[in-house]
């Protein structure tokens, strides 16, 4: 078959939990800086906003969390995909001690917040996404997973068209511009030339070299048309670079 279009499906990796946790939960701040100039108005801005969104997803406000992001992503992700990631995060992380520092990165499309967090068991760098208007369109933090892990829970989420759980794994700079109904869209075009899916046969992990070459997971999955595999490419940081289906000899 010809190549398929890319698809962007990504948090990240996300959360995690203890049900103890909420008992614990406190209210996170970084030191009070005063602005000196427009930019860094902006960015304090962006700051303050992304440890709004910390707190009030360590505090289980997942309802607010969906409220303070952007309305292109408010009606797109779950509520569910937030506990997960909750669950997910606590369970492997430990409670949250405090925020040691934040910086922002400005990419041609975008606002990077690198929250730097420390946790009962690790320090870990967490970041939200902003577009140029200052509105949150995703998130990316650190994940425990192993890539072949992430590769079938895309699939799996692809298939019972859970399109902003598969969204979560993918790069920050792909979630400038794809949001869940990219996913989907991506996801139906496969569809239509292959039928509908059936199940996964099997996963292939090919390591890149030391040189930083992208990780691949190569999954075998059964369609009603035929039997087809994808290619899903991650970085480093076990983060989604690219979807694609290689040409079939």
């Amino acid at each position: 078959m010809k190549l398929t279009k890319l698809i962007s499906l990504l948090i990240v990796p996300l959360l995690f939990g203890l049900n103890s946790f909420s008992s614990q939960a406190k209210t996170l701040s970084l030191p009070v800086k005063l602005a000196q100039s427009e930019v860094e108005k902006k960015e304090e801005v962006m700051q303050d906003k992304s440890i709004k969104l910390l707190n009030l997803f360590f505090n289980k406000e997942f309802e607010e969390v969906r409220e303070i992001i952007s309305p292109k992503l408010k009606e797109q992700v779950s509520l569910q995909l937030l506990q997960n990631e909750w669950l997910q995060t606590i369970s492997h992380n430990g409670a949250v001690q405090e925020i040691l520092h934040s910086n922002v990165i400005e990419t041609p499309q975008s606002f990077l917040v690198t929250v730097t967090i420390k946790f009962e068991r690790v320090t870990d760098d967490w970041i939200v996404i902003f577009d140029k208007n200052q509105e949150i369109i995703g998130t990316d933090f650190p994940t425990s997973e192993q890539i072949e892990d992430i590769a079938v829970k895309v699939v799996n989420s692809l298939a019972i068209g859970k399109f902003d759980n598969a969204r979560s794994y993918l790069h920050p700079f792909l979630k400038e511009d794809i949001f869940p109904e990219q996913v989907q869209s991506g996801w139906q075009e496969i569809q239509q030339e292959n039928g509908d899916f059936e199940r996964i046969i099997s996963t292939d992990t090919r390591r890149g070299s030391s040189l930083g070459n992208a990780d691949i997971v190569l999954v075998e999955i059964e369609f009603t048309k035929n039997t087809d595999e994808m290619l899903i490419l991650f970085d480093r940081n076990k983060r989604i670079i690219g979807v694609d289906f290689p040409p079939n000899e």
